[in-house]
């Protein structure tokens, strides 16, 4: 019941029709002037073993490891698409890796 409850909540909090339309509506805002989300850092030290409901821990941290090591090689290959959408679609690739490599603004920074 509570992984049920949990489950619940965190599909209201992230996939609710609301969150999803107001990111459909952001889509185009983005296309024209992209901004970076903000992630709030994860403090690691607070995680206790007793929050991790459902799976076993060491299940828990192989998803993580997989996690990080699919997401690291994603700001290398990000600036390699602006690169090459710079000349097709500068929109696009503004979008997809910022705006150039001298530093006027780029989304890996």
């Amino acid at each position: 019941m509570q992984t049920q409850r949990r489950i619940r909540s965190l599909i209201d909090k992230y996939i609710a029709v609301e969150k999803l339309h107001e990111r459909l509506q952001d889509l185009p805002i983005q296309f024209v002037n992209p901004q970076r989300r903000p992630w709030k850092p994860i403090d690691w030290q607070a995680i206790n073993r007793n929050q991790i409901i459902g799976l076993d821990a060491e299940v828990f941290l192989s998803i993580l490891i997989g996690a990080m090591n699919t997401e690291a090689p994603i700001r290398g290959y990000t600036q390699t698409s602006r690169q090459y959408l710079e000349k097709l679609h500068p929109q696009m690739a503004r979008f997809v890796g910022g705006t150039d490599l001298f530093g006027v603004r780029t989304n890996d920074k």
